[in-house]
Order: C-alpha cells, then sequence, then structure tokens
C-alpha cells in the first residue's frame, strides 16, 4: 500500500490467519519510487478487529533497518484492519501518513467436516468403480 512519502508492504504468516494463533506481521517500509528498503522510519501500528475496537497499539517506535516484525495473536474470525502511520522518516517528523490493509480471521477448517467429505469422496470414488458393492 501507498503512503505519500513512503510505501508500505504487509506479509503476514501464516497465511490464511486463524483466531487464536500466533501470527507474525512482517512490515516493510519502502522508498518511493523504487524497491530498496527506506531505512530509519518511526511509525506506529495499531489492529481493530472486526467491531472496530482497537485491540492492539505499539507506541510510536523507530526502525533503523526499515523493517519490522510484530508477532500476534488474533482473538475473534472476521474482517479486522491493520493502520500504520508513518510519523517520521531519517530523523525528520512528517505530517502523519497512513496506510489501511484489510485482513480476514477466518476459523480453522473443522476436523470432522473434512473427514465428511473425505468419505463422501470414498463412497463415490467406489460406487463409480464398483457399483457392484452397492447392488443387491
Amino acid at each position: 500500500m501507498e503512503a505519500k512519502s513512503v510505501d508500505v508492504e504487509l506479509k503476514i504468516e501464516p497465511f490464511p490467519i486463524e483466531p487464536e494463533q500466533q501470527t507474525k506481521l512482517d512490515i516493510r517500509f519502502v522508498e518511493k519510487g523504487s524497491d530498496k528498503t527506506q531505512v530509519h522510519i518511526d511509525y506506529v501500528v495499531a489492529i481493530k478487529d472486526a467491531e472496530g475496537n482497537e485491540v492492539f497499539r505499539t507506541p510510536l517506535s523507530h526502525t533503523n533497518e526499515g523493517e519490522i516484525t510484530i508477532p500476534f495473536v488474533f482473538l475473534s474470525k472476521g474482517s479486522h484492519t491493520i493502520t500504520v502511520e508513518v510519523q517520521g522518516i531519517l530523523f525528520q517528523p512528517i505530517p502523519t501518513e497512513t496506510v489501511e490493509f484489510s485482513v480476514n480471521v477466518v476459523p480453522e477448517f473443522p476436523l470432522g467436516v473434512l473427514a465428511a467429505f473425505g468419505a463422501i469422496t470414498i463412497i463415490g470414488v467406489l460406487m463409480m468403480r464398483k457399483p457392484q458393492l452397492f447392488t443387491r
């Protein structure tokens, strides 16, 4: 996503995001108009849940390298907003620039449903290949 002075890249691991599982938010600040990492950034990262409640916020922080990793556990499913505010570049304050990312937290696929789909698939394959097993 783009701000006026710097681009912001977000990589999430693991993906898709599951509730109550440790997630890494890898954020990289990129020099405008290039692919080079922008060093010396002052930033704030905040996360809002599906209801719009702020559930996480860093204090104003500084990265020398231009890359940060934030470990986070999303507690609820649904759409969440990750906001990155840039407040300084190369030790110079700038008017706050904001970039927002929308991410969806989905529950793990229930094992019981997966087992049922597997059983139905096996029965379907057997019916196609060995129909005599299902006739009298």
